[in-house]
C-alpha cells in the first residue's frame, strides 16, 4: 500500500506517525519518522505485506510538535479497491468501493482499461458497477485488467484516487483451417492462417514441403500463407505447418498439422 500524504513545513510540525487500524477504532503506529524543515512535499510511505485475507486497512495520519504532543490528526481513510470478473467471452463486470475520503464526496469515476494503453474507456458519476463490452476485439489478448480513478467533488483543485489493478483472464481460442484455395473468388478461402481469440504474444507460423523444407514463414499472426514459394503458386498437394505462440503470461501454444492446397 503506497500512502502519499502533503505536509505544510513552515507549522511547528516536529514528526508524525502513520497509524493502522483493522476495525476504525483501535489504532497502531506502523511508522515515525521526524520532519526535516527542508523536505519537500508530498511524502510517500510504503506499508508492505499489508494485504491479509478478509482484512479492513484503514490508515489515518499523526502530527506532533517538538513536545511530542499530538496537534494534528487526520481523517481516516479506507482502500479503494476494485474487481473484475467474466460475466461472459464479450463482457466483463468491474465494480469498485469508494470509501468517505473526502467530504464533499466524489464527483466521478474514470474506468480504464490498461492492457495497451490508459485511455479511459467510460466516466460515471453514480454507480459503482460497470459493464465492459469488449465487443468483438478479440486481439485484445489473454488477460484484461482495469484501473478506477475517484475524482473530488469540490470547486477548487480537485483531487484523485486511484484503485489497485484488477484482472480478468482469458481464455485463448484458436482455430486452423484444413485447406486453401489461392485463386478463390473468396477471400478467407486463399490464405492460411488462424482464427484467433484473446492472443497477445510472440508468434511463428511455418510452412514446409514434402521435403522438409521451409517455404514461408511469418511472425505476424494477420500475416498468412497464400500458397506461393519465391512468389509463385506451389504445386497442388499437402503441406505440413507448424504454429507456435508464446503468450504473454509465458504459456506456450504448439501445433502441427497438414494443410491441403488446392486449385480449381
Amino acid at each position: 500500500v503506497l500512502i502519499d500524504f502533503d505536509i505544510d513545513t513552515t507549522t511547528s510540525f516536529a514528526s508524525y506517525a502513520i497509524q493502522l487500524s483493522t476495525n476504525g477504532s483501535t489504532y497502531k503506529t506502523i511508522h515515525t519518522i521526524s520532519l526535516q524543515k527542508n523536505e519537500l512535499s508530498p511524502y510517500r510511505f510504503t506499508h508492505f505485506q499489508a494485504f491479509n485475507a478478509d482484512t479492513t486497512k484503514i490508515y489515518r495520519m499523526i502530527a506532533y510538535n517538538n513536545c511530542n504532543e499530538v496537534i494534528l490528526t487526520s481523517p481516516p481513510v479506507s482502500l479503494f479497491t476494485a474487481q473484475a470478473i467474466e460475466a461472459s467471452d464479450t463482457k466483463h463486470v468491474i465494480s469498485w468501493n469508494m470509501p468517505p475520503i473526502w467530504d464533499q464526496g466524489v464527483s466521478e469515476f474514470t474506468i480504464y482499461r490498461i492492457n495497451n494503453n490508459t485511455e479511459p474507456i467510460a466516466v460515471t458519476s453514480q454507480a459503482n458497477t460497470y459493464i465492459d463490452d469488449i465487443g468483438t476485439d478479440y486481439t485484445i489478448g489473454s488477460q484484461v485488467c482495469y484501473r478506477i480513478e475517484a475524482t473530488q467533488k469540490t470547486t477548487n483543485f480537485a483531487h484523485t484516487a486511484t484503485t489497485n489493478k484488477t484482472c480478468v483472464n482469458k481464455t485463448y481460442r484458436l482455430l486452423l483451417p484444413n485447406a486453401i484455395r489461392p485463386n478463390s473468388s473468396i477471400e478467407e478461402n486463399k490464405t492460411f492462417k488462424p482464427t484467433f481469440a484473446f492472443i497477445t504474444g510472440d508468434y511463428t507460423l511455418q510452412i514446409f514441403d514434402r521435403f522438409g523444407n521451409c517455404i514461408f514463414e511469418s511472425n505476424d499472426i494477420e500475416n498468412g500463407w497464400d500458397g506461393t514459394y519465391k512468389n509463385k503458386f506451389v504445386y497442388p498437394g499437402s503441406y505440413n505447418y507448424k504454429i507456435r505462440i508464446k503468450l504473454a503470461q509465458g504459456q506456450i501454444i504448439e501445433r502441427t498439422g497438414n494443410i491441403a492446397v488446392i486449385f480449381d
